[in-house]
């Protein structure tokens, strides 16, 4: 290696190392050579090869020369494609662009309507801009995407005839399963599970089985007739879970405990309770699935926390596992995060 190979890379990591702010003057190259005991001509070939790869910027003359900004040199492009109104998502999505960061790649972001979103897969994948895409909130669209690899992130595991080959989640079954555990261990014989309309077609149908698999297990009257489910397909609303509550102390007047499978559920079933004038959780204990935002927090209720970020960093690890081929693309993949029981501590005990 010549000698002005040798102070160019000596001068590039203390450059890496911030030894030189962004926009501060760097040493003139007379400077450089006093340091590095040679010639201006070797320093000058040093600084040179710095400004050529984008490290340095030379002024007009007299002004000197400038430690630029640096612009990360991406690997390739990855796409994530999911609806961005709930947290859930977002918070993947921050965990997804970190890791992708970190491993060299950006990530693009796109939340397509259903009835665009076919066409919009067939203009991203004809770009040849991605390398992959990782989707939340979205159904089954491999065959719309030749060549590309998809991770579906807290998906429905299954539907029909379909599985998802890429797959990461919280782990909902056991957390649906601990909650029940907990709250009939604390004195509570008689509870109920509230879920939303569409919870079978997304992960939520998880949490509920593990919650019934609990109540058979505990050996709890008619576990199966113990889950009300919301009657309107698209809002989550006071008055349902108004509608909802009735039905349920009319099934069983022993209800001391209703265990909802979102903080949604739990918000809209808390602001039932109030109306009934029915105090929680003096008299029914109310539990949410997901800690949204920390609200059980505020409203003091226990929760799950699914640690979403972790699961959009696994996701992102999944795909770029792949697309560097580190992982076989035809194999199937599943990675499910550990989740876990907060605020118990608003559960008196009975």
């Amino acid at each position: 290696m010549q000698k002005f190979q040798e102070i160019k890379e000596i001068l590039q990591r203390e450059l890496e190392e911030g030894k030189y702010p962004v926009g501060s003057r760097f040493p003139s190259e007379y400077e450089l050579g006093y340091r590095f005991e040679t010639s201006r001509l070797t320093t000058n070939k040093a600084v040179n090869l710095l400004v050529a790869e984008g490290w340095l910027e030379r002024g007009v003359r007299g002004s000197g020369t400038r430690v630029k900004p640096r612009q990360k040199s991406f690997k390739g492009q990855i796409l994530f494609v999911g609806g961005l109104v709930m947290s859930t998502p977002n918070l993947s999505l921050e965990g997804l662009y970190s890791q992708a960061y970190q491993r060299g790649y950006c990530v693009s972001v796109a939340a397509p309507p259903d009835t665009a979103l076919n066409s919009y897969l067939a203009t991203a994948a004809a770009s040849g801009l991605f390398a992959g895409i990782v989707t939340a909130d979205y159904f089954w669209f491999d065959d719309q995407v030749p060549g590309l690899p998809v991770v579906y992130l807290g998906n429905y595991h299954s539907s029909g005839t379909h599985t998802a080959l890429h797959y990461v989640t919280s782990d909902n079954d056991k957390a649906g399963h601990q909650i029940v555990k907990e709250v009939v261990a604390r004195g509570y014989r008689c509870p109920i599970i509230y879920a939303d309309y569409a919870y079978q077609l997304n992960e939520r149908v998880h949490r509920v089985e593990g919650m019934l698999k609990a109540m058979r297990e505990l050996g709890l009257v008619k576990p199966d007739r113990r889950l009300f489910v919301s009657s309107d397909p698209k809002e989550l609303t006071k008055t349902d879970a108004l509608t909802q509550l009735r039905k349920i102390l009319h099934d069983f007047p022993e209800t001391d405990a209703i265990l909802c499978i979102s903080d949604h559920l739990a918000i809209r079933m808390y602001e039932a309770l109030q109306e009934a004038k029915i105090p929680s959780p003096q008299k029914i204990l109310l539990t949410g699935f997901g800690n949204f935002e920390y609200i059980s927090g505020i409203y003091h209720f226990p929760s799950v926390e699914q640690h979403l970020y972790h699961c959009g960093v696994a996701a992102a690890d999944m795909l770029l596992d792949i697309v560097e081929g580190k992982t076989k693309a035809d194999e199937p993949h599943l990675h499910i995060v550990p989740a876990e029981l907060v605020n118990l501590e608003y559960i008196p005990r009975r």
